[in-house]
């Protein structure tokens, strides 16, 4: 168990998976993950198992009445506060039905709002990789 967040950089043509032909796309069911040793990324803030970019990981909400969906790895995951080191934002805890920590995965804005309100900013999850 961890939380998630959302980012808006994906632009249907960018991310580290883009070379690999696994673009990021904002609207679609796309994912930032922290260990992807295709280009080095390993910006874990736990042990977690490596994926390929393309490879899919399912995400749980994991609050009552949460929805499970299935996204797509596209990016590397950086969990930071702004000019600090990808993993400065490790401890930081989620608020919503649950506290915890620590940030296990990005979601792209499509994927989010699936499973909560982009006004939480950060939610409770069960990764399932």
């Amino acid at each position: 168990m961890g939380s998630a967040t959302y980012y808006t950089l994906c632009n249907g043509s960018n991310g580290a998976g883009a070379a690999f032909g696994c673009p990021c796309d904002n609207n679609a069911l796309h994912a930032a993950y922290p260990n992807c040793p295709q280009t080095g990324c390993d910006h874990q803030c736990r042990p977690m198992v490596a994926k390929r970019y393309c490879e899919t990981v399912r995400v749980k909400y994991d609050c009552p009445g949460g929805r499970t969906i299935t996204v797509s790895v596209r990016d590397c995951a950086c969990f930071n506060y702004p000019g600090q080191g990808c993993t400065s934002a490790c401890q930081e805890v989620s608020a919503g039905c649950k506290q915890v920590a620590p940030a296990l995965i990005d979601l792209t804005v499509e994927a989010f709002r699936q499973l909560a309100p982009l006004s939480l900013g950060r939610i409770p999850i069960v990764l399932y990789a």
